[in-house]
């Protein structure tokens, strides 16, 4: 290490990071994630397309949010390869907020269409959709509600960039975070809160629905438990996420003279790393507990048939058979007259 602090220069207003060890080994694990990540998503999207009986309304979301995530996980593909290449440089590229946010405006912009698309997929499981066994054509999974969905997501993150005061504060290109780089904090927590809330609202809505319908084994109400233990899992990740994220730029906030790199190492993982983990676990979440994407990976893998739990639906209790009318007055005429016999009582004889 005694090498690495050589580049280091007093007169200079910069470090490398070389120094911190830490900083390579999150950014590797960042890069790495991010590729697995990226690869399942665009394998589960496609997947998914044959995922009968899956209406077709339900299938288009579940893609989209596959390839939110793979977005995802494409941005921060591209920000850990530059920064890997130039962290061997004794002075990192400097930016300022406005540049930050526009570098952060994407990563942005999927998280808060990952929470709306989350939303909309648990409404969907109270609508009646026509189930349909046939591959959805690949010019079918846009539709005019999915295009002003991400319409909508643009203007919300427009409204958390673009609109906001500048203060001219430049920092190291690694050290970029939309959370610190929007200047009012009010909106930073503003943004915090409406992210936990759209996570909320999905997983309250989808538990409140399987809640109510939990008699039943038709192909609706097991896709909806199903929905929900996605839901479940990938909420539970965000909402862990976002309030650490938010104690730190509270934290920030309230002490001035803190330790700013506990600051950017705390968001980092938090607002980062854990994003990049849902992403990449968000298809083999859907493998294992959706059926219709199992079967279809099934069919698409065999091999995977080994790894996958094997499943059973439990079938409805057969119905019981009628009994003609002229069986039925025989059977009871039957059942009368071995009643009279067993209390047929015989005169005693004197």
């Amino acid at each position: 290490m005694t090498e690495f602090r050589e580049f280091y220069r007093p007169g200079d207003n910069c470090t490398t990071p070389l120094v911190d060890v830490h900083t390579w080994l999150i950014h590797t694990s960042e890069l790495t994630i991010s590729v697995l990540g990226l690869v399942l998503n665009c394998i589960v999207s496609l997947l998914t397309h044959r995922a009968a009986p899956i209406p077709y309304a339900q299938r288009r979301q579940l893609c989209g949010l596959s390839l939110n995530y793979a977005l995802i996980s494409a941005i921060q593909l591209s920000r850990n390869i530059f920064l890997l290449f130039s962290l061997h440089e004794p002075c990192l590229p400097e930016t300022n907020t406005a540049t930050c946010k526009l570098q952060e405006f994407p990563l942005l912009f999927c998280y808060i269409h990952g929470g709306i698309l989350a939303c909309i997929i648990s409404t969907q499981m109270k609508k009646k959709y026509k189930e349909s066994k046939r591959p959805v054509p690949y010019t079918w999974m846009c539709s005019i509600w999915q295009t002003l969905t991400a319409v909508l997501c643009i203007a919300f993150t427009l409204v958390f960039t673009a609109f906001d005061n500048e203060d001219g504060e430049t920092r190291r290109m690694e050290q970029c975070s939309i959370l610190l780089a929007i200047h009012d904090y009010q909106m930073v927590f503003i943004l915090i809160t409406l992210l936990i809330l759209l996570h909320a609202i999905a997983v309250v809505y989808i538990s409140l629905y399987v809640h109510t319908h939990q008699i039943g084994v038709d192909k609706k109400t097991i896709l909806s438990f199903c929905v929900r233990d996605v839901v479940i899992v990938e909420t539970v990740a965000w909402q862990l996420a976002l309030l650490i994220s938010g104690f730190a730029v509270a934290y920030r906030t309230i002490w001035q003279n803190t330790c700013a790199e506990c600051v950017y190492l705390t968001l980092e993982l938090f607002f980062v790393f854990i994003p990049i983990l849902i992403s990449f676990a968000h298809p083999i979440l859907l493998i294992w507990f959706v059926f219709p994407i199992r079967d279809s990976t099934v069919r698409l893998f065999p091999w995977m048939a080994a790894i996958l739990p094997e499943y059973a639906l439990v079938p409805p209790p057969a119905p019981k058979k009628k009994i003609s009318s002229r069986k039925h007055r025989r059977a009871a005429k039957k059942e009368q007259e071995k009643t009279t016999k067993f209390l047929e009582v015989t005169p005693a004889q004197v």
